[in-house]
């Protein structure tokens, strides 16, 4: 493996994002942003992510990819499309919301945390939902813990790791098709 080709790490789960504009507006978790409106957008829908990921599938990095087991076939063709499915794992989670988990408790934890009326104190844009979706935040805060994973499991075999976002590639132009990317990110993520 060459040391500036990083095996790329990403992960898509359904958080329920298209129904979040009319779902959210005026219904908010959390108290402090109450009648504050969230653009529309915001609301996207699970097939508007798996036609980013389809760009992106094309990179001829190595890929691993955590997602729920409903959606590891689409992943797998997206990646096969390009003749890169022997560049591919594919980590399934089975149901990772369902209740009583470790995630489930840190989403819980986290919902009530975003609640507190103290905390919209440091909030500049209320509607983005890094400050009021509790499944987002976790999220969020578990892509370390993906590419964590993804090492322990074994499955990076090249000296360097990236993070990319599932739905990062929004048209065909972010990398060259013809050869994998390469970053010089030393011993960094």
């Amino acid at each position: 493996s060459t040391p500036n080709v990083p095996t790329i790490v990403t992960g898509f789960f359904d958080l329920g994002r298209e129904n979040w504009a009319s779902q959210v507006g005026g219904k908010h978790i959390a108290p402090w942003v109450s009648g504050v409106d969230v653009p529309e957008l915001f609301a996207r829908s699970n097939q508007l992510y798996f036609n980013w990921f389809a760009y992106l599938a094309a990179i001829k990095n190595p890929m691993i990819i955590f997602t729920e087991d409903q959606f590891c076939p689409f992943v797998h063709a997206a990646r096969a499309a390009h003749g890169l499915q022997d560049q591919t794992r594919i980590v399934a989670c089975k149901s990772p919301f369902r209740t009583s988990t470790p995630l489930d408790h840190a989403i819980a934890r986290t919902r009530r945390g975003i609640a507190r009326p103290e905390f919209g104190v440091f909030v500049a844009r209320p509607y983005c939902p890094e400050h009021w979706n509790p499944y987002y935040v976790v999220m969020t805060m578990f892509k370390f813990t993906i590419v964590n994973t993804a090492i322990e499991m074994g499955l990076v075999k090249t000296p360097s790791i990236a993070w990319i976002d599932f739905g990062y590639c929004r048209d065909d132009e972010r990398f060259t098709k013809e050869q994998p990317w390469s970053f010089d990110c030393g011993d960094k993520i």
